[in-house]
């Protein structure tokens, strides 16, 4: 091999791990933990059941948090985009009623019915570190 043809085979293996090492995280990486889902199905029951239904269906007027119109709804936007939507606006009429911190707790609880696996750090309360993760089709549609 020469000299230049080495060079280049380099270059391609340096991008390739680059490129690994960049890759934005997943939702499917286990971004919750299960005590913190179990807290959020506690919150869940009490904030939002009433309108999003027990299994997370919704209603009539009110959108599912699960399933095929959920996940075309919110592929290729991120948890951080979705977490302000709760932040700023549920429960509808009183969203101070649930805390940052209970919302974050009630994402997880989503996440876990939605069949995304549980990991060993707490999914934050805070949207800038929720921006890294984004919603991929796949990850959704098959739960």
């Amino acid at each position: 091999m020469t000299v230049g043809r080495q060079v280049a085979a380099a270059a391609i293996v340096i991008a390739g791990a680059t490129l690994g090492a960049t890759q934005a995280p997943s939702i499917s990486d286990g971004i919750y933990t299960e005590e913190q889902a179990s807290r959020g199905g506690v919150a869940y029951r009490r904030a939002c059941e009433g309108c999003h239904a027990t299994d997370l269906s919704g209603g009539k007027v009110v959108p599912g948090l699960s399933g095929r119109a959920f996940s075309e709804k919110w592929s290729g936007l991120t948890l951080g985009r979705w977490f302000e939507l709760v932040l700023t606006s549920m429960p509808e009429g009183s969203p101070a009623d649930v805390t940052p911190r209970e919302k974050a707790d009630i994402l997880a609880f989503i996440l876990r019915e939605s069949g995304l696996p549980p990991g060993d750090v707490e999914l934050p309360d805070r949207r800038e570190v929720l921006e890294r993760y984004t919603f991929g089709k796949t990850e959704l549609a098959a739960r």
